[in-house]
């Protein structure tokens, strides 16, 4: 969605450039690496949430080498999604291209993953624009974490808006992740008339809603005092074999 605002990024990805130099050494670690090793190692920081070891190392691989590529720059992002800002994944986004290299989707999920993780929700619809404007397709992947950060924002019109946009896709439909984010940013905006409408349309679009789904519609009743339609929902979960 051209226009929205980017001023998020550019202030949390230049305290980010600051972080990425910040931390301690961990250069012996990479002293004669591959760089697929260091890859790996990364993607091993990013499971176990210890994003800062993967900004030492990633800083350490461009002081001493291997050079990073494409696969481990998008693994430091994603291990930068657990960081408690945005900054240091757009910082890395940002200097993508001084590396040569292109950002791809991947690089684009994480980064809008970390900015969700963070209510960073007009960041993360900002980078969805940037990615149109660079030719790349969002994947339901995108929309996932896009919708998700709205939900942890309390942005549910905007939620809605952006699976509306995906239904009116042929090529591209919500899954049940898409689905439950939506319908949970509509129980934090007291919006329960919408959150069954979304459960209706999941249902409806041959998508088995999963206990998730069901209990982020149970919460949106629940949470505008909608007792009776909450208990109705838990009898489905039994008529669905969903406990």
């Amino acid at each position: 969605t051209p226009g929205w605002p980017i001023r998020a990024q550019q202030g949390a990805a230049s305290s980010g450039s600051e972080q990425l130099g910040r931390h301690g050494s961990i250069a012996p670690l990479v002293g004669g690496a591959s760089v697929q090793r260091c890859t790996i190692a990364l993607r091993a920081f990013a499971g176990s949430r210890a994003w800062s070891h993967a900004v030492a190392l990633f800083a350490a691989m461009e002081r001493t080498g291997p050079r990073p590529d494409l696969a481990c720059c998008n693994a430091a992002i994603a291990a930068c999604a657990r960081a408690p800002s945005p900054a240091p994944a757009l910082a890395l986004l940002r200097s993508m291209p001084s590396r040569r290299l292109n950002p791809d989707v991947i690089s684009y999920n994480a980064t809008i993953t970390a900015c969700g993780r963070t209510r960073f929700w007009e960041a993360a619809m900002g980078l969805v624009s940037e990615m149109t404007q660079r030719g790349l397709a969002a994947s339901i992947t995108t929309y996932g974490a896009v919708v998700s950060a709205c939900e942890r924002a309390s942005q549910w019109a905007v939620a809605v808006s952006l699976l509306e946009a995906m239904l009116a896709r042929d090529a591209l439909k919500p899954n049940l992740l898409v689905y439950s984010a939506a319908i949970a940013a509509c129980g934090k905006g007291q919006q329960w008339q919408r959150a069954l409408g979304l459960l209706a349309s999941a249902a409806a679009s041959e998508l088995r809603p999963d206990i998730i789904t069901l209990n982020c519609a149970i919460g949106a009743c629940g949470r505008a005092s909608e007792w009776q339609r909450s208990m109705q929902l838990v009898e489905d979960m039994s008529a669905w074999g969903l406990e």
